[in-house]
């Protein structure tokens, strides 16, 4: 299970396009360090995309993903 908050300055690319290319690229690096055999099924079909536009989102966010993932609720 990962969270990841990335940031795109020019904003040429949207969060569905970022989010499949860090799972190729993530993929890739796990493969070629043997952690993970070649027919290994390792994401769900898509994965949630979220727009933060400002400050304040982005760094409700971020706090989520560093400190707020094991909080239960």
């Amino acid at each position: 299970h990962v969270h990841v908050v990335l940031g795109a300055g020019d904003w040429t690319h949207s969060p569905e396009i970022m989010l499949s290319q860090l799972k190729s690229r993530a993929t890739r690096r796990l493969r070629e360090e043997f952690l993970v055999s070649e027919d290994a099924s390792l994401w769900v079909r898509h994965g949630s995309t979220r727009y933060l536009w400002n400050t304040k989102s982005v760094l409700a966010a971020s706090q989520y993903v560093m400190e707020g993932q094991d909080v239960q609720r």
